[in-house]
Formats: structure tokens, sequence, C-alpha cells
């Protein structure tokens, strides 16, 4: 009897193939459609999880404003619950690519670690020194291994002193888990965005001081869950008093560092006031020494012009009484009172008198001669030592000035001392990251959805089983009333239907369930991608969530055929067998209105008797319709929310045309030559500063764009905002 119930019920599928396939299929559909939605964020979450793993996304950063060392960053990985901390470098630097035009863009230089926020190499190959690197594929492909990046002068004499090499040459392209999406933050320098990252070994550093210290906890949780938040906020306490004792160390060490320096300042400021004063002292003696030298020299000039004098005297006496000689012997010869040889040994003896006496008058200009070369020796000797004198004074000078500048460096070290603060100390978990908390709400979307458009479908497919069954029974009202006349039980007859309605459910619920969980998750992951592409997904099997999705099915397929047959089922054979009458007309309401009814058709009258007449087919048809129609307003209702935001950007909000970037700020007169230069191209002109910030608010951080106007013009006449209410009005 079983066997041939059984065979019955399969050829009654192989007869109606259609609309048993019809069930399948909704059932399919809403399973498929519920259990795809629902793991979607588990399969992502997943992913995320496995790849922050497996990459040692941080759990806390700590920064001081004053930097950390690395007996700081040893001290904090000495705290409970630390697996790991580690030091990282990271500076905003403006770069240029080789073989591009894009000109000058802001990179965020990262260090490449060991055990923390390790990259995820695409492409290429890790750096093996410190002029290499790794970028980022959102900006760089494969075709880019090879190249070398130029660390541009524009940067910050820090910046640049942070650097140890002026290039560097893309080894890889890699993917950092500290960008999970799209967005690379905002930037102090350049346009105010970071256009990329840049990833590169410790040595591609040359600073000692470590911009942050990023922690990873020994205890490890699911990303998201209260498990984690438990885990991350018990090492919070420690991990602040540990970054509080580093700060205060690494504070006290500069203000010991800094005085050290000005103590050694004011070493060398004393040291040369003192050198100072002992060369002038040693100075003015050498010369109160040339002044008395000098008129020794001129004392000595003054006799040696005396006996120049005397010299020049007995000189002229000499030749007076030579000459008197000569003349009065010459006269005494010529009067003939001298023989020849008198007058022969008169002038002998004349000659030999001059001559000594010439010889004595030459030895005293000789004598004269050698002390004014003396003097003349002693006058240059005595200038080249007042030139001395005078380099000695210039020096001193100079000395003085250096001194100056030194007090005055004194001064200002002493002042920057007191300028030092305390250092600022941020402990900074993952929810800071802003690619983190994005792929956390983002994930959370899909679950917004999974809780309301399965509804739908199930509810649909209750009322296509409750249709196609309710049809089916009552086209087969005869064989049922047939069934029982033979002796088939109520049980066995409703088995029949149940099992043509469960097993379509069962068998559409089990290929719904594993296709749902694929596809869907496939399909929207490859939608996510736009955003987050740093990993392919991880499928995941919610056996929970499919056996309560096939439990759904099975009740919305069996319970509606349960209630389909009850009623047929609970008549006699011959009732069942003889033809159901129709149902009975009643007068409906709209009757009662008779300026209405006496002008309707006849047509239109039985359509809406009928109407009221079969109650469940016409709310099954209001809530299908409905349905439908829901799905169709949200589609174009999407499509409207987008489709005019371009519109209403660059007609209601920015009346711009032109929009010019300058690579430095320039100041009041060259935006005033700006506006000479191009007033024949434009009306107006408004000078703006923008950039992107990132802003922190309940938990949750966002990159928006800031916009400064430090113009007299008019804002709104370039910008227009508007709320809710309206436009705003600029004070």
């Amino acid at each position: 009897m079983k066997n041939v119930m059984f065979k019955s019920t399969l050829r009654e599928i192989k007869g109606s193939f259609g609309r048993w396939a019809a069930i399948f299929a909704i059932i399919a559909l809403g399973v498929g459609f519920f259990c795809g939605l629902k793991v979607c964020k588990s399969a992502f979450l997943q992913t995320g999880n496995t790849y922050l793993e497996d990459h040692g996304f941080f759990d806390y950063q700590l920064i001081s404003s004053l930097g950390l060392e690395a007996e700081d960053v040893a001290s904090i990985a000495d705290v409970p619950r630390v697996k790991y901390a580690e030091g990282s470098f990271s500076a905003d630097v403006l770069i240029s690519e080789e073989d591009s035009d894009a000109g000058e863009v802001v990179s965020k230089f990262l260090t490449i670690s060991d055990e923390i926020n390790t990259p995820s190499l695409k492409s290429g190959r890790l750096p093996e020194n410190g002029s290499e690197c790794l970028a980022d594929p959102q900006r760089f492909t494969e075709a880019d291994i090879g190249k070398t990046i130029t660390v541009s002068r524009s940067n910050t004499e820090d910046t640049l002193s942070m650097l140890a090499y002026d290039t560097y040459t893309i080894t890889g392209i890699a993917d950092s888990p500290l960008y999970l999406n799209f967005e690379r933050g905002s930037s102090s320098v350049g346009d105010g965005s970071v256009a990329c990252f840049i990833m590169i070994p410790k040595d591609g550093f040359s600073s000692d001081v470590f911009s942050e210290v990023y922690v990873r906890l020994e205890d490890s949780a699911f990303i998201f869950s209260e498990e984690y938040d438990e885990i991350r906020q018990d090492a919070k306490e420690p991990l602040t008093q540990a970054l509080e004792s580093a700060s205060q160390r690494r504070y006290d060490s500069i203000i010991h560092q800094a005085r050290q320096q000005v103590e050694d300042i004011r070493t060398e400021v004393e040291d040369g006031e003192k050198e100072l004063n002992s060369s002038e002292a040693d100075l003015k003696n050498s010369e109160a020494q040339i002044a008395a030298s000098e008129k020794e020299l001129n004392d000595s000039q003054s006799l040696l012009n005396q006996g120049l004098s005397q010299y020049q005297s007995g000189l002229n006496q000499y030749e007076q009484k030579k000459t008197q000689a000569y003349s009065e012997l010459d006269t005494y010869y010529n009067s003939g009172f001298l023989t020849e040889e008198q007058y022969a040994a008169q002038k002998s003896a004349l000659d030999i008198q001059f001559s000594e006496a010439l010889s004595s008058l030459q030895a005293s200009k000789a004598e004269l001669d050698k002390n004014q070369a003396a003097i003349d020796e002693g006058r240059i000797s005595l200038s080249s030592a007042k030139e001395e004198i005078a380099q000695g004074w210039a020096k001193i000078e100079d000395g003085r000035s250096e001194l100056e500048t030194a007090k005055q460096k004194l001064s200002d070290a002493e002042k920057e001392i007191s300028k030092i603060e305390y250092p600022d100390i941020y402990v900074l978990d993952r929810d800071t990251n802003v690619g983190y908390v994005c792929f956390d709400n983002d994930t959370s979307i899909v679950e917004g959805i999974a809780k309301v458009f399965p509804v739908f479908f199930f509810l649909v497919a209750a009322l296509v089983c409750m249709t196609t069954m309710s049809r089916m029974i009552e086209e087969q009202r005869t064989q049922i009333g047939v069934l029982k006349a033979l002796g088939y039980s109520v049980g066995q007859i409703l088995t029949k239907y149940m099992f043509y309605s469960g097993s379509s459910a069962v068998l559409g619920g089990i290929i719904g369930f594993f296709a749902g969980t694929y596809i869907f998750t496939w399909v929207i992951w490859e939608a996510y991608k736009m955003m987050y592409e740093f990993a392919d997904v991880i499928f995941v099997i919610d056996w929970a969530t499919g056996a309560f999705a096939l439990l759904a099915a099975i009740i919305c397929s069996v319970g509606t055929t349960l209630y389909s047959c009850y009623h047929e089922l609970s008549q006699v054979p011959a009732q069942l067998i003889r033809p159901k009458a129709p149902s009975s007309g009643k007068r409906i309401f709209i009757e009662k209105i008779t300026f209405i009814w006496k002008r309707l058709k006849f047509l239109q009258k039985v359509s809406i008797r009928n109407v009221f007449r079969y109650k469940k087919r016409f709310f099954m048809m209001i809530v299908g319709i409905c349905g439908c129609t829901a799905l169709l307003v949200t589609g174009f209702g999407v499509r409207d929310s987008i489709k005019n935001v371009v519109s209403m950007q660059y007609d209601e909000i920015f009346h711009v045309d032109y929009e010019v970037t300058f690579n430095h700020g320039i100041s009041e007169d060259e935006q005033e030559a700006f506006i000479e230069d191009n007033s024949q191209y434009a009306d107006s002109f408004l000078f703006l500063h923008t950039g992107s910030v990132d802003v922190r608010q309940d938990g949750q951080i966002k990159s928006v764009n800031l916009v400064v106007s430090g113009d007299s013009s008019p804002i709104d006449d370039f910008i227009s905002l508007h709320n809710d209410e309206g436009d705003l009005q600029y004070p």
C-alpha cells in the first residue's frame, strides 16, 4: 500500500513537474537569499580577521609627541599581556615618480616591521636594503617595479633629515593592513591628502627616535567581538602607565641633554670671554711696548739726525779747509816763495792730512748709515707689529661678535628649555584606524539588508506554496475522494501531498543554502572590492542559519499544504467525488452605493464580486504586488538618489568653472599678480586653503575635506551650502 502511494506521488511530481519546480525555485531563492545575506557579514569578518591575524595588525598604537627610543620600546614590551612591541617610523613625504607627469604627491612612508603590520606582497620581492621599497597597489602596478621614487627637496628639513636616502627603488607591490580600504588619510603637507603609502626597511630611515610604537597582545579574539573589546580594555591601563613612564623618561632625557648643551655653551662663552680679555690685555701690553720702542726709535732718529748734521758740517769745513789750503799753497808757489821741491813736499803733506780727515768723515758717515739702517729696520718691525696688533684687535672684535652670538644662543637655548612641554601621549586602539572602522560599518550594511529582504522572499514563498497546493488539491478533489473510498487514511493521503511539497522545499532549501552561501558572498565581496581589495573572500558555512532557513522553508511549504488540505480531507468521500459547489455570491457594500453601482458594466460588476468572493486570492495578489512594488520603488529610489548628485553638486553648491591648485602657499602680492595675469579669463577669484583631515566622533573616524577661506571675497558666490531647511547664510 505504501509503495503504491509513493509511486503515485512520484508520478504526480513527474506529471506536474512545473508546479513542483515552482515550489523548488521559490524556496531555493528564499533560502539562498536569506542564508547568503546572513552569512555575508560572517564571511567578510572572517576574511578580515584572517588577513589581520596573518599580517599582525596592531592592537594598540602608542604615540608620544616627543617620540620614543629603543629603551622605551623595550619597557613597553615588558608590560604584561604584550606579545610584541615594535618601534616604527612614519612620515608624510612629498615625492615625485619616475616617468610620471603627476608632479609631486604626498606619500605616507611606513616601516616594514617583522611581526606587526607586515606587508602582503602581491608582486615583486621584499626590499633587501634601505634604498628599496614596497609601493601601494592603489597607485602603482607591477609595471612600476624597478622604477625609482625621488624625495622632493620641498620637504621640511626635519623630514629630509629623517630619511636616509634621496631616492628609493620599487622592488614590489604590497598591501598594508593599516590601509584596508581605499582611503589613505590626510596630511599637513602638499594638498592635504595622502595619495599613497610607501613601505621601507628601518635602515631606510636615519632617525633614532621612533614615531610610534605598535603593540600586539598575547590574547586574541575575533575582530569586533565583545571578547576582543574586553581583552583590549584590560590591556589599556597598563599600556597607558608604561607610555607615561617612557614619556617621562624621554622628557627628562631631553631636558637633561638640553641643559647639558646649555652648560656647554655657557662654559664656551665663559672660556671665550676669558680668552678675549687675556688677548686684549696682551694686545694693550704689546701696544705699550710698541709705543716705547717707537719713542726709542724717534729718539735714536733725532740723535742720528744730529750726527748727520755734524757730519755735513764737518764735510763742509773739510772742503773749505782743503780748498783754502791748496789755494794758499798754490799762491805761495806762484809767488816764488816755495821751490818746486818744497811745493811738492807740502802738497804731499796736505794730501795725507786731508785724506786722513776724509777717511775719518767717511767712517762717521758709515756709522751713521748703519744706525739709519738699524732705525729703518726697527720701523719696519714696528710697522709689522702694529699690523699684527690691528689684526689682533680685529680678531678680538670678531671674537666679541661671536661671543655675543653665543650669548644670544645661550639665551635662546634657555628660553627653548622653558618652552619644552611635557609630551602629549596617545594610546590608540584599532578603532582609530579608518579602514578598520569603515570595514565594520560596511559589513553591517549587508547585515541590515539581510534583516529585511529575506522576509519578503519567505512570505512570497509561503504564498506561492499555498496557491500551488490549494489549486492542486482542488484539482485532485475527486482523486482524494477515491483514495478515501479505497481505504486510505487521512494521514496517508496527507503524507502524499506533504511529501510533494516537502521534497521540493527540502531539496530547494539545501541547494539554495549552498548556492546562496557561495554566490551571494562572492558577488557582494566582488562589489566591495571597489573599497576593500586586501584578500580573497573566505567562505563561511553557517549551519545554524541553514537549519533555521530550511526549517522555515519546510514550514512554509508543508504548513501551507496542511492548511490547504485540512478542509478537503475533513469531508466524506461522497462529497469529495462530487464536483465542488461554487462559492455563494453575496451582496457587497458597493452595491449599496447606487449611483456608482448602476453605472458599472456587467463584467465590471462580476470582477468586483469575484474579488470579495475569493478573498484568499485577493490578499495573496495584494501581498505579491506590494512586495514587487517595494522592490521596484527601492531600485528607483537608489537610482534617483545617485543620479542627481553631480548636477546638485556643480549646479547648486559648487559654482566654479576652474579650480587652480598651487604647489605652495602664495602671498597676497602673488595673489594680486595671479589675478592681474588671468583677469581676462575670469570675472572673479577666491583663494582658499583646502585639505583632508581625519575627524573622530563617537568612536568613529571619517576623512573630511576642510575648506578655509582667507579671502575678502564672499564665499557664497562660489560655494553655496545647504541643509534640510534650505540654503545656509554666511555671517
